[in-house]
């Protein structure tokens, strides 16, 4: 069978686990790997803050230190990472999971599904800041400038600013686009409610 037909247990499985807001399969970046289920969760009620979840998916494992290596470099760009097989994990590969700070997913099969158990915990990472934000900014998960907010974002963008803020990007955020200011001296972001506030519509 195909990995791919494990991603979308796996992808609820996460989803269900840190009340992901945004899940996506097969995320990365070139030249540095792909992920196969990315998860992405806040961490506080303000919604100020995210964690990032990361999970290697192999229908079966064959090389413990190597695919568990794999998945440990996803930590680059993920707070957590999560190794996954159809395979029972015994003691050697959870000291090993242990030692990478790397988390364990289970999957068995019952009936027609298959589904995930969580063998060990994942320890959290620091990711490289610029990798992450790569990431982030790819699938368009955003930090409002004046709330701080983030969140998966749908947005109008224009070069000008604030106080000279094209008609047609007004009218997109009335119709309730968050705005997005990108010029070659500037990057700001705004979610919809700040941005009416800060071009005073009603």
């Amino acid at each position: 069978m195909k990995e791919s037909e494990l991603y979308p247990s796996v992808e609820e499985f996460i989803k269900n686990k840190y009340n992901c807001f945004k899940t996506w399969r097969e995320v990365g970046i070139e030249r540095i790997g792909y992920a196969d289920v990315f998860g992405v969760c806040h961490k506080n009620s303000e919604k100020t803050e995210i964690e990032t979840i990361c999970v290697e998916v192999k229908t079966r494992k064959r090389s413990t230190s190597a695919e568990f290596g794999q998945a440990k470099g996803y930590s680059v760009f993920s707070h957590k990472v999560y190794f996954a097989s159809l395979d029972e994990f015994n003691d050697e590969d959870v000291e090993i999971a242990k030692y990478l700070g790397i988390g364990l997913i289970s999957i068995t099969k019952e009936n027609s599904s298959f589904v995930c158990h969580e063998s060990l915990e994942p320890l959290t990472s620091i990711p490289i800041p610029k990798l992450l934000d790569l990431i982030l900014e790819r699938r368009k998960i955003l930090a409002c400038q004046s709330c701080k907010v983030i969140q998966k974002r749908s947005y109008t963008k224009t070069i000008h600013d604030l106080d000279k803020i094209p008609a047609w990007n007004r009218n997109e955020v009335k119709k309730g686009k968050d705005l997005l200011i990108d010029s070659k001296d500037k990057r700001e972001f705004y979610c919809n409610m700040c941005a009416r506030a800060r071009l005073n519509l009603n």
